[in-house]
């Protein structure tokens, strides 16, 4: 299943480019990237800024990295610019992820898949779900690249999430769903058992 990977941010609160912090063997991004290969959410359409990709040792074949040319329009840009690379067809699920969560084990995040692949009649996402909260990786069906291109700003896609409640399955998930980084208390909390 295809995974689109919309990273671009500009890491203000960060007060650096989180995803080029070193994390185990080699950066954030590195980390999350990996995560997604070992749980088998390949290949993964990457969406970074010019000064993240520079950044960056070479990735491999099954990731296609997409230039957002103007980050500082919000996450909302980033996504649309992976929505309008995802291959044809409005019926293929798809995976949307986070660059700032290394913690999402590959096991969790196939585990998700498959309760995704299981679902029940009546539901065309699955996403993990803690104190009214999305997490990441959230795995969607075709229909929601369109609903998605309506997102604005930083917030994603969470309100669109919120309007199409009733179709979202989600599930409480594990603790790595939910850590993400934005501000450096966060990395020092992340990466304490990492360094």
């Amino acid at each position: 299943m295809i995974a689109l990977l919309p990273a671009a941010g500009l890491s203000r609160r960060m007060g650096t480019q989180k995803l080029l912090l070193p994390f185990g063997d080699g950066t954030v991004l590195e980390a999350v990237i990996g995560n997604l290969r070992a749980a088998g959410l390949t290949p993964i359409l990457c969406v970074l800024s010019e000064a993240t990709l520079r950044g960056l040792r070479p990735l491999a074949e099954d990731v296609t990295v997409l230039i957002n040319p103007a980050p500082e329009r919000g996450q909302a840009s980033s996504l649309a610019i992976g929505l309008d690379t995802l291959p044809d067809g409005e019926r293929e699920p798809f995976c949307l992820m986070l660059g700032d969560l290394p913690l999402a084990r590959p096991e969790d995040m196939a585990q998700l898949r498959l309760a995704f692949q299981r679902r029940p009649d009546g539901y065309t996402a699955l996403a993990p779900y803690r104190e009214g909260r999305f997490g990441h990786p959230i795995f969607m069906e075709g229909l929601w690249r369109g609903r998605l291109r309506a997102a604005a700003g930083d917030r994603g896609g969470r309100g669109i999430l919120e309007a199409h409640k009733g179709e979202v399955l989600t599930v409480e998930g594990e603790d790595g769903f939910f850590d993400d980084l934005d501000t450096p208390e966060d990395y020092r909390r992340v990466c304490r058992p990492q360094v």
